[in-house]
């Protein structure tokens, strides 16, 4: 006769069995006795694990000092500018754009434009 072994039975224990290998287990723990006495020592084992409960102590992480947030958020800012000065400067000169200059001056002897209401007509 083939005895069940130990994982077989701990999987039933656990419920972990499907449902045809439970209906075989039961056949064959119907009629062995030491399948059945194993089973029994098994399911004991299990629910003292299940009882023990482990003394875990999560340990406390000191989180960072917020003393620097405000001057590192300000150099963050500065840095984020001069980046931004430096990008926009070397995309104007690497478009091609060429800077134009206004220079104010005045007209000492202005002619004075005769009005445009006088058009020729072309038909």
């Amino acid at each position: 006769m083939n005895h069940i072994n130990d994982d077989a039975l701990l999987k039933r224990v656990l419920q972990l069995l499907e449902k045809d290998d439970l209906e075989e287990q039961d056949r064959h723990l119907s009629g062995c006795s030491l399948c059945t006495t194993r089973l029994a020592e098994i399911s004991d084992e299990t629910n003292i694990l299940g009882s023990i409960e482990p003394d875990i102590q999560v340990p406390e992480i000191p989180l960072p000092r917020s003393d620097r947030s405000l001057s590192f958020r300000l150099m963050k800012i500065a840095a984020l500018l001069i980046i931004g000065f430096v990008a926009g400067y070397a995309v104007s000169r690497s478009s091609g754009i060429s800077l134009v200059t206004i220079v104010p001056y005045q007209v000492s002897h202005a002619t004075v434009q005769p009005p445009l209401s006088q058009f020729t007509v072309c038909e």
